[in-house]
């Protein structure tokens, strides 16, 4: 497999829509399921689930999976 380069413009751009979908997920009307959705991105993220990393990061594992 080849050498995959990401532009860290295209890796934060990612993060970003990562982020506001999950602040769209959270934001609820419903403070109760608000709190769960919280709960359960929090979970996810301590569980090693976690793809809002700092982009740098997230493009080094690209480059050594490769």
């Amino acid at each position: 497999m080849g050498s995959t380069n990401l532009p860290i413009v295209a890796v934060e751009n990612a993060v970003g829509v990562i982020r506001e979908t999950l602040s769209q997920y959270t934001a609820c009307a419903d403070p109760s399921e608000s709190a769960a959705r919280r709960e359960r991105v929090r979970l996810a993220e301590a569980q090693g689930k976690e793809l809002l990393q700092e982009p740098r990061r997230l493009q080094t594992t690209f480059r050594s999976s490769t």
